[in-house]
């Protein structure tokens, strides 16, 4: 990977980068995180299914994103889906596993705040409203966060699905939502 980001930093032809399931896991998501702070023509990326979290027990990948994030005015297109970012990850039958710390995706999303150009954010099967018994107000504070990441994009694909979301999660969602729309 290191060979790799050491090219792309350089390029100014690459505008879209899929770099899903290739294991980045935190180490790799910090190095793929540095090319893409020396690197403004690259605007949509996508680091699906890479452990960035490896299942949970390691934040520094998400750390790093969101140093990338903060005052990033090139970035449309972010893909993040499943890679535990709340530390939880969910098994092939559908149980729940790991400890949910919901403060560094919270801190990623608050990084993207300011974005005016984000127009797709891919956060599905994350787990991002916690498991069974997780207290309403985490998901409520998750879901502020994801539309205070985008609040000052004009058009936006939000891909939320199998993040166990939920009514007060999607109460707030639809109200943040429709208070954008209105004004």
């Amino acid at each position: 990977m290191h060979a790799l980001c050491d090219a792309l930093r350089a390029t100014k032809i690459l505008r879209k980068l899929d770099l899903s399931n290739n294991a980045l896991r935190a180490e790799g998501t910090a190095v793929v995180g540095a090319m893409l702070s020396a690197n403004d023509s690259i605007t949509s990326i996508d680091l699906a299914r890479n452990d960035v979290t490896q299942r949970g027990r390691c934040m520094d990948g998400v750390v790093a994103l969101a140093a990338v994030f903060a005052g990033n005015d090139h970035l449309s297109s972010l893909g993040l889906a499943s890679n535990c970012l709340c530390g939880l990850d969910m098994t092939s039958s559908g149980e729940v596993m790991g400890e949910y710390r919901p403060q560094p995706v919270l801190h990623l999303l608050k990084s993207l705040a300011g974005n005016q150009v984000m127009n797709a954010l891919d956060l599905s099967n994350n787990v991002i409203g916690g498991k069974k018994g997780t207290p309403p107000e985490h998901t409520e504070r998750i879901i502020g966060a994801v539309v205070g990441a985008v609040a000052d994009s004009w058009s936006l694909n939000i891909e939320l699905r199998h993040n166990f979301i939920d009514g007060a999660g999607a109460k707030r969602l639809t109200s943040e939502c429709a208070e954008r729309v209105l004004y």
